[in-house]
């Protein structure tokens, strides 16, 4: 497949299976996340896998209801953090840009 039938046919899927995810399929996810571009190649992102049904349900609680609905169908659930005040920042702790912190 080519990048713009990639990016033409893509879809956005809210509805998922019970069937569970292997852990090498989460791990090649993330791998692959990895490549994504970060400014100055800094690699902030994080990334956490919620496999258990117990801690979603816990997530739940605290995002809205029509999160709430998908989160609680799925069976992994893969979130990105990123590491604070290193993106955009030179290694002395000065920022990158005249933007500041912003």
């Amino acid at each position: 497949m080519n990048t713009q039938d990639c990016i033409l046919t893509r879809r956005s899927v809210r509805k998922f299976t019970n069937e569970p995810v292997a852990p090498e399929t989460v791990e090649q996810v993330v791998s692959l996340a990895a490549f994504a571009p970060s400014w100055k190649n800094t690699q902030v992102s994080r990334y956490l896998a919620v496999i258990e049904p117990e801690d979603r349900a816990q997530i739940c609680q605290y995002v809205p209801d029509y999160n709430a609905r998908i989160i609680d169908q799925c069976s992994v659930l893969l979130a990105q953090t990123f590491v604070k005040s290193r993106s955009g920042y030179e290694r002395d702790g000065s920022f990158s840009t005249d933007r500041g912190p912003g």
